[in-house]
Protein backbone atom coordinates (compact mmCIF):
# COMPACT_ATOMS: atom_id res chain seq x y z
CA UNK A 1 0.00 0.00 0.00
CA UNK A 2 1.35 3.33 -1.01
CA UNK A 3 1.46 4.90 2.11
CA UNK A 4 1.65 8.87 0.68
CA UNK A 5 -1.67 8.27 -1.98
CA UNK A 6 -3.90 10.66 -0.86
CA UNK A 7 -7.73 11.37 -2.44
CA UNK A 8 -10.50 13.50 -2.14
CA UNK A 9 -13.90 12.31 -1.44
CA UNK A 10 -16.14 12.63 -4.47
CA UNK A 11 -18.41 15.62 -3.08
CA UNK A 12 -18.82 17.88 -0.55
CA UNK A 13 -20.73 20.62 0.60
CA UNK A 14 -21.63 24.29 -0.33
CA UNK A 15 -22.36 26.14 3.18
CA UNK A 16 -26.12 28.38 3.43
CA UNK A 17 -25.79 31.78 5.01
CA UNK A 18 -27.51 33.67 7.26
CA UNK A 19 -30.81 35.79 6.70
CA UNK A 20 -28.59 38.77 5.97
CA UNK A 21 -29.79 42.58 6.08
CA UNK A 22 -33.61 42.42 5.92
CA UNK A 23 -34.21 45.95 3.88
CA UNK A 24 -37.07 47.21 2.30
CA UNK A 25 -34.88 48.09 -0.57
CA UNK A 26 -36.53 46.30 -4.13
CA UNK A 27 -32.75 44.89 -4.60
CA UNK A 28 -32.28 43.43 -1.34
CA UNK A 29 -36.01 42.65 -1.21
CA UNK A 30 -35.27 40.04 -4.04
CA UNK A 31 -32.30 38.62 -2.67
CA UNK A 32 -34.78 37.16 0.34
CA UNK A 33 -38.35 36.11 0.59
CA UNK A 34 -41.29 38.37 -0.98
CA UNK A 35 -44.16 37.81 -3.22
CA UNK A 36 -43.32 36.84 -6.88
CA UNK A 37 -44.53 39.38 -9.83
CA UNK A 38 -47.67 38.53 -11.46
CA UNK A 39 -47.91 36.29 -14.71
CA UNK A 40 -50.77 38.85 -16.16
CA UNK A 41 -49.09 41.60 -17.23
CA UNK A 42 -45.37 42.80 -18.27
CA UNK A 43 -43.69 44.01 -15.18
CA UNK A 44 -40.12 43.30 -15.83
CA UNK A 45 -37.19 42.25 -18.60
CA UNK A 46 -38.68 39.44 -20.69
CA UNK A 47 -36.85 37.59 -23.25
CA UNK A 48 -34.23 34.60 -24.14
CA UNK A 49 -30.88 33.47 -23.28
CA UNK A 50 -28.50 31.27 -26.26
CA UNK A 51 -26.61 28.85 -24.33
CA UNK A 52 -24.04 26.92 -25.51
CA UNK A 53 -23.31 23.64 -23.80
CA UNK A 54 -19.77 21.32 -23.84
CA UNK A 55 -18.86 17.92 -22.75
CA UNK A 56 -15.56 18.61 -20.51
CA UNK A 57 -15.65 14.65 -19.36
CA UNK A 58 -17.90 11.99 -20.99
CA UNK A 59 -21.78 12.93 -20.21
CA UNK A 60 -24.13 10.84 -19.87
CA UNK A 61 -28.32 11.40 -19.91
CA UNK A 62 -30.45 7.70 -19.45
CA UNK A 63 -33.03 7.39 -21.80
CA UNK A 64 -35.59 5.98 -19.23
CA UNK A 65 -38.01 4.45 -22.01
CA UNK A 66 -34.67 2.57 -23.73
CA UNK A 67 -33.78 -0.04 -20.93
CA UNK A 68 -32.71 -3.51 -21.64
CA UNK A 69 -33.70 -5.87 -18.63
CA UNK A 70 -30.49 -8.25 -18.48
CA UNK A 71 -30.08 -11.73 -15.87
CA UNK A 72 -29.56 -10.64 -12.23
CA UNK A 73 -31.86 -7.92 -12.92
CA UNK A 74 -28.93 -6.17 -13.88
CA UNK A 75 -30.13 -3.19 -16.53
CA UNK A 76 -28.84 -1.24 -19.88
CA UNK A 77 -29.48 2.39 -20.22
CA UNK A 78 -28.66 4.30 -23.66
CA UNK A 79 -28.22 8.02 -24.08
CA UNK A 80 -31.29 10.42 -24.30
CA UNK A 81 -32.42 10.96 -28.19
CA UNK A 82 -34.91 13.32 -29.57
CA UNK A 83 -36.54 13.62 -33.35
CA UNK A 84 -34.81 16.09 -35.40
CA UNK A 85 -36.55 18.06 -37.94
CA UNK A 86 -35.93 15.32 -40.61
CA UNK A 87 -37.50 12.75 -38.02
CA UNK A 88 -33.99 10.85 -37.41
CA UNK A 89 -32.58 10.47 -33.77
CA UNK A 90 -30.26 12.27 -32.15
CA UNK A 91 -28.23 12.71 -29.04
CA UNK A 92 -29.85 15.73 -26.64
CA UNK A 93 -30.11 16.61 -23.37
CA UNK A 94 -33.73 17.03 -21.67
CA UNK A 95 -34.95 20.39 -20.21
CA UNK A 96 -35.24 18.71 -17.14
CA UNK A 97 -31.92 18.03 -16.78
CA UNK A 98 -31.05 21.27 -17.48
CA UNK A 99 -33.19 22.83 -15.43
CA UNK A 100 -32.74 20.63 -11.95
CA UNK A 101 -28.80 21.30 -12.93
CA UNK A 102 -29.17 24.97 -13.36
CA UNK A 103 -31.50 25.75 -10.04
CA UNK A 104 -29.79 23.47 -7.82
CA UNK A 105 -26.64 26.06 -8.32
CA UNK A 106 -28.83 29.23 -8.39
CA UNK A 107 -30.67 27.87 -4.91
CA UNK A 108 -27.25 27.75 -3.68
CA UNK A 109 -25.77 31.02 -4.78
CA UNK A 110 -29.04 33.07 -3.75
CA UNK A 111 -29.38 31.52 -0.22
CA UNK A 112 -33.00 29.80 -1.27
CA UNK A 113 -34.94 27.38 0.19
CA UNK A 114 -33.93 23.94 0.42
CA UNK A 115 -36.40 23.02 -1.89
CA UNK A 116 -35.79 19.37 -2.12
CA UNK A 117 -35.77 18.35 1.54
CA UNK A 118 -37.01 15.26 3.06
CA UNK A 119 -36.08 15.95 6.89
CA UNK A 120 -39.38 15.06 8.95
CA UNK A 121 -37.18 12.19 9.74
CA UNK A 122 -35.20 10.85 12.26
CA UNK A 123 -32.51 8.85 11.65
CA UNK A 124 -31.08 6.09 13.48
CA UNK A 125 -27.78 4.79 14.57
CA UNK A 126 -25.78 1.42 15.80
CA UNK A 127 -24.52 2.61 19.19
CA UNK A 128 -21.48 0.01 20.36
CA UNK A 129 -20.62 1.93 23.20
CA UNK A 130 -24.05 2.52 24.45
CA UNK A 131 -24.28 -0.94 24.92
CA UNK A 132 -22.63 -1.08 28.17
CA UNK A 133 -25.42 0.89 29.67
CA UNK A 134 -28.08 -1.44 28.37
CA UNK A 135 -29.98 -3.66 30.95
CA UNK A 136 -31.73 -6.83 30.42
CA UNK A 137 -35.20 -6.15 31.10
CA UNK A 138 -38.95 -7.58 31.06
CA UNK A 139 -42.17 -5.33 30.25
CA UNK A 140 -44.73 -5.84 32.53
CA UNK A 141 -46.94 -3.42 30.99
CA UNK A 142 -47.41 -1.12 28.12
CA UNK A 143 -48.21 2.65 28.14
CA UNK A 144 -50.87 4.66 26.82
CA UNK A 145 -51.97 8.49 26.66
CA UNK A 146 -52.71 8.48 30.41
CA UNK A 147 -50.08 6.14 31.91
CA UNK A 148 -46.72 4.31 31.72
CA UNK A 149 -45.51 1.65 30.96
CA UNK A 150 -43.42 -0.67 33.29
CA UNK A 151 -40.22 -2.85 32.99
CA UNK A 152 -38.61 -5.25 35.34
CA UNK A 153 -34.83 -5.02 35.36
CA UNK A 154 -33.31 -8.47 34.86
CA UNK A 155 -29.48 -10.20 35.35
CA UNK A 156 -28.68 -11.91 32.70
CA UNK A 157 -26.14 -14.84 31.87
CA UNK A 158 -24.52 -16.15 28.36
CA UNK A 159 -26.48 -19.78 27.28
CA UNK A 160 -23.23 -21.44 24.95
CA UNK A 161 -25.74 -22.69 21.21
CA UNK A 162 -24.40 -25.69 22.22
CA UNK A 163 -26.99 -26.24 25.35
CA UNK A 164 -29.94 -25.70 23.21
CA UNK A 165 -29.37 -28.10 20.82
CA UNK A 166 -31.92 -31.27 22.64
CA UNK A 167 -34.68 -28.55 22.93
CA UNK A 168 -36.46 -26.38 20.31
CA UNK A 169 -36.43 -23.19 22.15
CA UNK A 170 -38.05 -19.96 20.87
CA UNK A 171 -37.43 -16.36 22.30
CA UNK A 172 -39.16 -15.51 25.14
CA UNK A 173 -39.53 -18.90 26.57
CA UNK A 174 -39.68 -19.99 30.39
CA UNK A 175 -36.63 -21.60 31.08
CA UNK A 176 -35.19 -23.25 34.35
CA UNK A 177 -30.87 -22.82 34.29
CA UNK A 178 -28.00 -23.88 36.27
CA UNK A 179 -26.05 -20.55 36.54
CA UNK A 180 -21.96 -20.17 37.51
CA UNK A 181 -20.79 -16.63 37.38
CA UNK A 182 -22.42 -15.12 34.76
CA UNK A 183 -22.52 -18.73 32.00
CA UNK A 184 -24.94 -21.06 32.03
CA UNK A 185 -24.11 -24.59 32.75
CA UNK A 186 -27.34 -26.48 31.79
CA UNK A 187 -31.48 -25.57 31.29
CA UNK A 188 -34.27 -26.94 30.47
CA UNK A 189 -37.59 -26.13 30.00
CA UNK A 190 -39.04 -27.77 33.39
CA UNK A 191 -37.68 -27.31 36.40
CA UNK A 192 -34.70 -29.04 38.15
CA UNK A 193 -32.71 -29.22 41.72
CA UNK A 194 -31.17 -25.68 42.30
CA UNK A 195 -32.19 -24.02 38.90
CA UNK A 196 -32.80 -20.35 38.50
CA UNK A 197 -36.01 -19.73 36.75
CA UNK A 198 -36.07 -17.38 33.91
CA UNK A 199 -36.53 -16.62 30.30
CA UNK A 200 -34.21 -17.09 26.98
CA UNK A 201 -33.60 -14.18 25.01
CA UNK A 202 -32.76 -16.08 21.46
CA UNK A 203 -31.82 -13.53 18.81
CA UNK A 204 -30.33 -15.85 16.18
CA UNK A 205 -26.86 -16.22 14.59
CA UNK A 206 -24.85 -13.12 13.32
CA UNK A 207 -22.15 -12.13 11.18
CA UNK A 208 -20.15 -11.28 14.01
CA UNK A 209 -19.26 -15.25 14.90
CA UNK A 210 -21.99 -15.05 17.92
CA UNK A 211 -21.77 -18.10 20.47
CA UNK A 212 -24.05 -17.60 22.36
CA UNK A 213 -27.78 -16.76 23.51
CA UNK A 214 -28.69 -15.53 27.14
CA UNK A 215 -30.78 -16.21 29.93
CA UNK A 216 -32.80 -13.28 31.21
CA UNK A 217 -33.81 -14.08 35.55
CA UNK A 218 -35.23 -11.61 38.15
CA UNK A 219 -33.19 -10.81 40.65
CA UNK A 220 -33.46 -7.31 42.62
CA UNK A 221 -37.24 -6.51 41.64
CA UNK A 222 -36.08 -3.15 40.36
CA UNK A 223 -39.27 -1.68 38.53
CA UNK A 224 -38.53 1.33 35.88
CA UNK A 225 -41.38 3.01 33.84
CA UNK A 226 -41.28 4.22 29.84
CA UNK A 227 -43.58 6.44 28.27
CA UNK A 228 -45.34 5.60 24.78
CA UNK A 229 -42.91 8.24 22.97
CA UNK A 230 -40.11 5.09 23.77
CA UNK A 231 -42.75 2.64 22.74
CA UNK A 232 -43.14 4.38 19.86
CA UNK A 233 -39.54 4.46 19.11
CA UNK A 234 -38.84 0.74 19.89
CA UNK A 235 -41.85 0.21 17.44
CA UNK A 236 -40.69 2.51 14.53
CA UNK A 237 -37.19 1.39 14.49
CA UNK A 238 -38.30 -2.38 14.44
CA UNK A 239 -40.65 -1.60 11.52
CA UNK A 240 -37.34 -0.03 9.38
CA UNK A 241 -35.22 -3.53 10.45
CA UNK A 242 -37.68 -5.51 9.05
CA UNK A 243 -38.21 -3.32 6.15
CA UNK A 244 -34.19 -4.12 5.71
CA UNK A 245 -35.12 -7.80 5.81
CA UNK A 246 -34.56 -8.60 9.54
CA UNK A 247 -36.60 -11.53 11.03
CA UNK A 248 -39.26 -11.38 12.89
CA UNK A 249 -39.15 -15.12 14.01
CA UNK A 250 -37.42 -14.24 17.62
CA UNK A 251 -39.78 -11.33 18.68
CA UNK A 252 -43.21 -10.35 18.09
CA UNK A 253 -42.91 -7.26 15.37
CA UNK A 254 -43.77 -4.96 17.91
CA UNK A 255 -43.78 -4.50 21.67
CA UNK A 256 -45.59 -5.87 23.99
CA UNK A 257 -46.17 -7.66 27.19
CA UNK A 258 -43.40 -9.98 28.41
CA UNK A 259 -41.14 -9.53 25.66
CA UNK A 260 -37.19 -9.52 26.24
CA UNK A 261 -35.64 -6.67 25.71
CA UNK A 262 -32.44 -4.07 26.91
CA UNK A 263 -33.22 -0.56 28.37
CA UNK A 264 -30.79 2.44 29.32
CA UNK A 265 -32.37 3.57 31.99
CA UNK A 266 -32.00 6.67 34.05
CA UNK A 267 -33.30 7.58 37.55
CA UNK A 268 -35.82 5.10 36.89
CA UNK A 269 -37.14 6.31 33.49
CA UNK A 270 -36.62 4.21 30.27
CA UNK A 271 -34.11 6.05 27.80
CA UNK A 272 -34.27 3.98 25.15
CA UNK A 273 -35.07 0.08 24.08
CA UNK A 274 -33.35 -1.92 22.08
CA UNK A 275 -34.15 -5.31 20.64
CA UNK A 276 -30.60 -6.24 21.44
CA UNK A 277 -27.88 -5.10 23.66
CA UNK A 278 -25.73 -3.50 21.14
CA UNK A 279 -28.80 -0.82 20.21
CA UNK A 280 -29.96 0.94 16.83
CA UNK A 281 -31.81 3.52 18.05
CA UNK A 282 -33.12 6.69 17.26
CA UNK A 283 -32.06 10.29 17.13
CA UNK A 284 -33.73 12.48 19.37
CA UNK A 285 -33.96 15.39 16.97
CA UNK A 286 -34.80 15.34 13.05
CA UNK A 287 -32.93 15.96 10.16
CA UNK A 288 -34.89 19.16 9.76
CA UNK A 289 -33.69 20.71 13.50
CA UNK A 290 -30.46 20.86 12.41
CA UNK A 291 -31.40 23.12 9.42
CA UNK A 292 -32.50 26.57 10.39
CA UNK A 293 -36.14 27.68 9.77
CA UNK A 294 -35.30 30.34 7.33
CA UNK A 295 -34.47 27.70 5.18
CA UNK A 296 -37.36 25.41 5.11
CA UNK A 297 -39.37 24.96 2.02
CA UNK A 298 -41.49 27.62 1.27
CA UNK A 299 -45.10 27.54 2.14
CA UNK A 300 -46.44 30.67 1.63
CA UNK A 301 -46.89 32.64 -2.02
CA UNK A 302 -46.59 35.50 -0.67
CA UNK A 303 -43.03 34.78 0.71
CA UNK A 304 -41.05 32.77 -1.63
CA UNK A 305 -37.33 32.79 -2.01
CA UNK A 306 -35.45 33.37 -5.01
CA UNK A 307 -35.20 30.02 -6.51
CA UNK A 308 -39.19 29.66 -6.03
CA UNK A 309 -39.74 32.62 -7.33
CA UNK A 310 -37.81 31.94 -10.66
CA UNK A 311 -37.99 27.92 -11.15
CA UNK A 312 -41.97 27.58 -9.98
CA UNK A 313 -43.10 26.66 -6.67
CA UNK A 314 -45.58 24.30 -5.54
CA UNK A 315 -47.08 24.29 -1.89
CA UNK A 316 -45.61 21.19 0.03
CA UNK A 317 -48.88 21.35 2.48
CA UNK A 318 -51.99 22.60 0.29
CA UNK A 319 -54.61 24.99 2.10
CA UNK A 320 -58.04 23.74 2.70
CA UNK A 321 -58.83 27.55 1.80
CA UNK A 322 -59.67 27.63 -2.40
CA UNK A 323 -59.21 30.93 -2.53
CA UNK A 324 -55.55 30.62 -1.44
CA UNK A 325 -52.55 30.28 -3.95
CA UNK A 326 -51.14 26.91 -3.67
CA UNK A 327 -48.45 27.56 -6.32
CA UNK A 328 -46.60 29.70 -9.07
CA UNK A 329 -45.43 29.04 -12.63
CA UNK A 330 -41.29 29.56 -12.87
CA UNK A 331 -40.21 32.59 -14.74
CA UNK A 332 -37.96 30.72 -16.71
CA UNK A 333 -38.14 28.34 -19.58
CA UNK A 334 -35.92 25.97 -20.76
CA UNK A 335 -35.42 24.19 -23.97
CA UNK A 336 -33.84 20.70 -24.98
CA UNK A 337 -30.21 20.32 -25.80
CA UNK A 338 -29.80 19.82 -29.26
CA UNK A 339 -26.52 18.02 -29.84
CA UNK A 340 -24.52 20.49 -32.37
CA UNK A 341 -20.71 18.32 -31.86
CA UNK A 342 -20.64 15.25 -32.05
CA UNK A 343 -16.60 13.85 -30.79
CA UNK A 344 -18.17 9.79 -30.70
CA UNK A 345 -19.10 7.53 -27.92
CA UNK A 346 -17.37 5.10 -25.54
CA UNK A 347 -18.09 1.72 -25.95
CA UNK A 348 -20.53 0.06 -23.93
CA UNK A 349 -19.46 -1.14 -20.22
CA UNK A 350 -20.66 -1.97 -16.70
CA UNK A 351 -20.43 1.51 -14.60
CA UNK A 352 -19.06 1.28 -11.09
CA UNK A 353 -21.22 0.76 -8.30
CA UNK A 354 -22.78 4.38 -7.43
CA UNK A 355 -22.74 4.89 -3.47
CA UNK A 356 -25.73 6.19 -2.22
CA UNK A 357 -26.19 8.57 0.63
CA UNK A 358 -25.46 8.60 4.51
CA UNK A 359 -26.28 10.83 6.28
CA UNK A 360 -25.54 8.77 9.56
CA UNK A 361 -21.75 9.07 8.89
CA UNK A 362 -22.37 12.38 10.71
CA UNK A 363 -18.77 13.66 10.18
CA UNK A 364 -19.08 14.25 6.68
CA UNK A 365 -22.43 15.30 7.25
CA UNK A 366 -22.91 17.47 10.20
CA UNK A 367 -20.87 21.06 11.28
CA UNK A 368 -20.48 21.59 15.04
CA UNK A 369 -20.64 25.36 15.27
CA UNK A 370 -19.45 26.05 12.01
CA UNK A 371 -16.46 23.56 12.33
CA UNK A 372 -16.01 19.63 11.28
CA UNK A 373 -15.79 17.80 14.39
CA UNK A 374 -15.74 13.76 14.75
CA UNK A 375 -17.86 13.76 17.68
CA UNK A 376 -21.08 15.47 15.88
CA UNK A 377 -24.45 13.96 15.71
CA UNK A 378 -27.95 15.23 15.15
CA UNK A 379 -28.75 15.07 18.94
CA UNK A 380 -25.26 17.30 19.48
CA UNK A 381 -25.73 20.54 20.92
CA UNK A 382 -24.55 23.54 17.85
CA UNK A 383 -24.84 20.81 15.40
CA UNK A 384 -26.07 22.14 11.82
CA UNK A 385 -26.35 20.38 8.44
CA UNK A 386 -23.03 21.66 6.30
CA UNK A 387 -25.25 22.75 3.35
CA UNK A 388 -26.35 21.58 -0.54
CA UNK A 389 -24.32 18.57 -1.14
CA UNK A 390 -22.65 19.03 -4.59
CA UNK A 391 -20.06 16.84 -6.52
CA UNK A 392 -16.53 17.73 -7.19
CA UNK A 393 -15.47 18.22 -10.70
CA UNK A 394 -13.32 16.03 -12.04
CA UNK A 395 -10.70 17.39 -15.01
CA UNK A 396 -10.81 13.53 -16.43
CA UNK A 397 -12.80 10.69 -15.67
CA UNK A 398 -10.06 7.63 -15.64
CA UNK A 399 -11.82 4.09 -16.88
CA UNK A 400 -10.59 2.28 -13.46
CA UNK A 401 -13.09 4.93 -11.23
CA UNK A 402 -16.39 4.55 -13.75
CA UNK A 403 -15.99 0.90 -15.27
CA UNK A 404 -16.75 -1.68 -12.74
CA UNK A 405 -13.57 -3.57 -11.93
CA UNK A 406 -13.60 -7.15 -13.17
CA UNK A 407 -16.39 -5.79 -15.60
CA UNK A 408 -18.99 -6.88 -13.41
CA UNK A 409 -23.00 -6.73 -14.24
CA UNK A 410 -25.36 -7.60 -11.57
CA UNK A 411 -27.78 -6.01 -9.74
CA UNK A 412 -25.43 -3.59 -8.13
CA UNK A 413 -24.66 -1.85 -10.87
CA UNK A 414 -26.07 -0.93 -14.55
CA UNK A 415 -24.67 -0.79 -18.37
CA UNK A 416 -24.52 2.19 -20.08
CA UNK A 417 -24.58 2.83 -23.95
CA UNK A 418 -23.48 5.19 -26.16
CA UNK A 419 -22.09 7.55 -23.59
CA UNK A 420 -20.76 10.96 -25.20
CA UNK A 421 -17.31 11.28 -25.44
CA UNK A 422 -15.81 14.79 -24.21
CA UNK A 423 -15.55 17.61 -26.62
CA UNK A 424 -19.41 16.90 -27.49
CA UNK A 425 -21.22 19.94 -27.84
CA UNK A 426 -25.19 21.53 -27.64
CA UNK A 427 -27.44 24.25 -27.96
CA UNK A 428 -30.60 25.11 -25.73
CA UNK A 429 -32.61 28.37 -25.23
CA UNK A 430 -33.24 29.65 -21.68
CA UNK A 431 -36.90 31.70 -22.09
CA UNK A 432 -37.68 34.24 -19.05
CA UNK A 433 -39.98 36.82 -18.38
CA UNK A 434 -41.31 39.40 -15.78
CA UNK A 435 -37.64 39.34 -14.09
CA UNK A 436 -35.51 42.55 -12.19
CA UNK A 437 -32.45 43.11 -13.37
CA UNK A 438 -30.99 41.77 -10.47
CA UNK A 439 -32.43 38.32 -10.96
CA UNK A 440 -30.96 38.59 -14.77
CA UNK A 441 -27.86 38.80 -13.76
CA UNK A 442 -28.34 35.90 -10.93
CA UNK A 443 -29.55 33.56 -13.58
CA UNK A 444 -26.73 34.60 -15.98
CA UNK A 445 -23.63 33.91 -13.21
CA UNK A 446 -25.50 30.79 -12.45
CA UNK A 447 -25.69 30.01 -16.17
CA UNK A 448 -21.58 30.50 -16.76
CA UNK A 449 -20.43 30.67 -13.00
CA UNK A 450 -16.42 31.52 -12.62
CA UNK A 451 -13.98 30.82 -15.09
CA UNK A 452 -12.58 27.71 -14.25
CA UNK A 453 -15.83 26.36 -12.83
CA UNK A 454 -17.82 23.84 -14.51
CA UNK A 455 -21.25 22.63 -13.99
CA UNK A 456 -21.88 18.85 -13.40
CA UNK A 457 -24.45 17.11 -14.85
CA UNK A 458 -25.93 13.53 -15.73
CA UNK A 459 -25.05 9.76 -14.64
CA UNK A 460 -21.76 9.37 -12.77
CA UNK A 461 -20.75 12.22 -11.58
CA UNK A 462 -19.09 10.99 -8.76
CA UNK A 463 -17.30 8.99 -11.14
CA UNK A 464 -15.84 12.08 -13.38
CA UNK A 465 -18.45 11.82 -15.36
CA UNK A 466 -20.82 15.02 -16.67
CA UNK A 467 -18.18 17.95 -15.97
CA UNK A 468 -20.08 20.39 -18.40
CA UNK A 469 -18.90 24.13 -19.69
CA UNK A 470 -22.09 26.52 -20.21
CA UNK A 471 -21.23 29.87 -22.63
CA UNK A 472 -23.91 32.46 -23.33
CA UNK A 473 -24.04 33.28 -26.76
CA UNK A 474 -26.39 35.98 -26.42
CA UNK A 475 -29.05 37.66 -24.39
CA UNK A 476 -32.19 39.47 -26.14
CA UNK A 477 -34.72 41.03 -24.64
CA UNK A 478 -38.33 42.02 -25.61
CA UNK A 479 -39.89 45.76 -26.23
CA UNK A 480 -43.34 44.87 -25.52
CA UNK A 481 -44.20 48.54 -26.95
CA UNK A 482 -41.47 48.26 -29.87
CA UNK A 483 -42.99 44.53 -30.94
CA UNK A 484 -46.95 45.57 -31.01
CA UNK A 485 -46.62 49.68 -32.19
CA UNK A 486 -43.74 48.16 -35.39
CA UNK A 487 -44.83 46.63 -38.83
CA UNK A 488 -40.64 46.63 -38.97
CA UNK A 489 -39.03 45.79 -36.35
CA UNK A 490 -40.10 42.42 -34.11
CA UNK A 491 -38.98 44.26 -31.03
CA UNK A 492 -35.97 41.90 -29.96
CA UNK A 493 -32.63 43.58 -29.08
CA UNK A 494 -29.45 42.16 -27.90
CA UNK A 495 -28.23 43.02 -24.43
CA UNK A 496 -24.88 40.70 -24.59
CA UNK A 497 -22.68 43.76 -24.15
CA UNK A 498 -24.62 44.41 -20.56
CA UNK A 499 -23.98 40.62 -19.30
CA UNK A 500 -21.09 41.31 -17.22
CA UNK A 501 -23.08 45.01 -16.08
CA UNK A 502 -25.91 42.33 -14.59
CA UNK A 503 -23.90 40.07 -13.12
CA UNK A 504 -21.48 42.63 -11.00
CA UNK A 505 -25.41 44.36 -10.06
CA UNK A 506 -25.80 40.25 -8.64
CA UNK A 507 -22.64 40.46 -6.85
CA UNK A 508 -22.72 44.02 -5.25
CA UNK A 509 -26.05 43.49 -3.93
CA UNK A 510 -25.19 40.21 -2.24
CA UNK A 511 -22.41 41.77 -0.41
CA UNK A 512 -24.94 44.64 0.64
CA UNK A 513 -27.33 42.07 1.65
CA UNK A 514 -24.55 39.65 3.50
CA UNK A 515 -21.69 42.14 4.64
CA UNK A 516 -18.77 40.57 2.84
CA UNK A 517 -17.50 40.64 -0.10
CA UNK A 518 -19.04 38.37 -3.25
CA UNK A 519 -15.74 36.14 -3.17
CA UNK A 520 -15.43 35.94 0.14
CA UNK A 521 -19.27 34.49 0.66
CA UNK A 522 -19.01 31.11 2.56
CA UNK A 523 -21.45 29.35 -0.57
CA UNK A 524 -19.70 31.28 -3.17
CA UNK A 525 -16.05 30.21 -1.57
CA UNK A 526 -17.30 26.69 -1.38
CA UNK A 527 -18.95 26.57 -4.63
CA UNK A 528 -15.52 27.64 -5.96
CA UNK A 529 -13.88 24.91 -4.44
CA UNK A 530 -16.07 22.07 -5.16
CA UNK A 531 -16.69 23.16 -9.16
CA UNK A 532 -12.97 23.93 -10.07
CA UNK A 533 -10.52 21.68 -11.30
CA UNK A 534 -8.19 19.72 -8.26
CA UNK A 535 -4.98 17.94 -8.06
CA UNK A 536 -5.27 14.98 -5.48
CA UNK A 537 -7.57 11.94 -7.40
CA UNK A 538 -11.02 11.96 -6.69
CA UNK A 539 -13.24 8.65 -5.93
CA UNK A 540 -15.09 7.21 -2.86
CA UNK A 541 -13.30 6.25 0.28
CA UNK A 542 -11.98 2.67 -0.11
CA UNK A 543 -8.64 1.13 1.73
CA UNK A 544 -6.95 0.08 -1.51
CA UNK A 545 -5.37 2.08 -4.09
CA UNK A 546 -7.28 0.73 -6.87
CA UNK A 547 -11.10 -0.28 -6.66
CA UNK A 548 -12.62 -3.60 -5.93
CA UNK A 549 -14.76 -5.55 -7.72
CA UNK A 550 -17.58 -5.68 -4.39
CA UNK A 551 -17.95 -2.02 -4.44
CA UNK A 552 -16.85 -2.39 -0.30
CA UNK A 553 -16.68 1.24 -0.01
CA UNK A 554 -17.77 0.86 4.04
CA UNK A 555 -14.80 -0.96 4.25
CA UNK A 556 -12.94 2.34 4.77
CA UNK A 557 -15.10 4.06 7.07
CA UNK A 558 -15.04 0.56 9.55
CA UNK A 559 -11.45 0.31 9.38
CA UNK A 560 -11.04 4.18 10.28
CA UNK A 561 -13.73 3.79 13.31
CA UNK A 562 -11.62 4.65 16.02
CA UNK A 563 -9.50 7.20 14.17
CA UNK A 564 -11.85 8.62 12.04
CA UNK A 565 -11.17 11.95 10.47
CA UNK A 566 -14.13 14.94 9.44
CA UNK A 567 -14.49 15.94 6.07
CA UNK A 568 -13.09 19.40 5.74
CA UNK A 569 -14.96 22.26 4.91
CA UNK A 570 -14.99 22.69 0.88
CA UNK A 571 -12.26 25.33 0.61
CA UNK A 572 -9.85 23.70 3.11
CA UNK A 573 -10.27 20.25 0.86
CA UNK A 574 -7.52 19.87 -0.60
CA UNK A 575 -4.94 17.73 1.28
CA UNK A 576 -7.31 14.75 0.75
CA UNK A 577 -7.19 11.19 2.70
CA UNK A 578 -5.60 8.55 3.30
CA UNK A 579 -6.43 5.02 2.67
CA UNK A 580 -6.10 4.31 6.15
CA UNK A 581 -5.80 6.14 9.15
CA UNK A 582 -4.82 3.28 11.52
CA UNK A 583 -2.15 4.40 12.90
CA UNK A 584 -2.50 7.96 12.89
CA UNK A 585 -4.33 10.38 15.44
CA UNK A 586 -6.81 13.07 14.39
CA UNK A 587 -4.97 16.56 14.64
CA UNK A 588 -8.36 18.52 16.04
CA UNK A 589 -5.90 22.13 15.31
CA UNK A 590 -6.00 20.95 11.58
CA UNK A 591 -9.66 22.08 11.17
Amino acid sequence: MNSNYRFLNPYNFVRYLSEGKKDDLPEIKLLGRCAPPPHDRFTGLTGKIECELEAITPIFISDSEFIENKENEHKSYRFFRLENDKGEEEFAIPSTSLRGMLRSVFEAATNSCFSIFEGEKRLSYRDIKKSRYMKPAIVLSLPDEKSMGKMEICEMARVPFGLLKKEDWSCGDKAYAEIKGSIVKKIKKNYFNFSQEGWLKKTGKNIDKKRNEYFFYRKNKEIVEFNKDRMDDYNNMLQEQIAEGFSTEYQSDKLDKGNLVYVEVNNKKVKNISLVKVPRLFYYKSIKDSLPEYLYLCYNYSNLCPGCRLFGWVNPEPEDDPDKKVSYAGRVRISNAKITENKGTLNSFPLAILSTPKPTTTYFYLLKNGKPDIRVTYDTEGAHLRGRKFYKHQSKAENKEYRRAGYIRDQQNRTLRDALKPGARFIFTIEFENLAPLELGSLLWTIELENNMFHKLGMGKPLGFGSIKINVKDVKILDIMERYSSILNNGWKSILSKKEELINLFKEKMETKYYKTFENLDNIKDLKSILSPASLPIHYPRTEEEPSEEGRNFDWFMNNKKNRIPLPLAPDDKTGFQLNYSQKKWNKRKY
